[in-house]
């Protein structure tokens, strides 16, 4: 479904609002998340205890860049975990990855109505690629009934 893996979780990413920690903390901004995702990636193990610290201390985009990190290298469980803990305080970009995770049934038994329900909350949001995805989902009467319109409805909604 995804031809470049990475690049569809940084296109995500993109596309998704920052949230911060509210109270004393004060978070990265999702720039500075993903750039220590790319580190990390790389095998900065600098860069991987920096985003390991600022998911811990609860920040959201950290918290989904970190589960990223486990989703690449095909940590699943723990991908999941961390994703969950960013879609809890609303962070689009992980919803739509987990609905991405159920999709493809990566971590998780695949689970077309599962997937629906993320893309839908992250689709809600206006995160483009859950759009998308929901849009192909409508299409292809997986996890809800075919409906060609419906389709449209999103593929219209993620290119505007």
């Amino acid at each position: 479904m995804r031809h470049n893996k990475l690049l569809s979780i940084i296109s995500i990413a993109l596309s998704s609002t920052l949230v911060l920690v509210s109270g004393n903390a004060v978070a990265m901004d999702d720039a500075q998340a993903k750039q220590l995702f790319t580190q990390a990636y790389q095998g900065d193990a600098t860069a991987l205890q920096q985003l390991q610290q600022d998911a811990i201390a609860g920040s959201a985009n950290t918290e989904f860049w970190y589960g990223v990190y486990f989703e690449v290298n095909e940590e699943y469980v723990n991908a999941l975990a961390w994703l969950k803990k960013s879609s809890v305080q609303g962070f689009a970009a992980a919803q739509g990855e987990i609905g991405v995770l159920y999709h493809d049934g990566q971590g998780v038994p695949q689970d077309y109505a599962q997937a629906v329900s993320w893309y839908k909350k992250a689709a809600d949001q206006g995160n483009t690629d859950a759009q998308n995805n929901l849009g192909v989902l409508y299409q292809n009467g997986q996890g809800i009934p075919q409906n060609y319109a419906q389709a449209a409805t999103w593929f219209r909604k993620a290119a505007n």
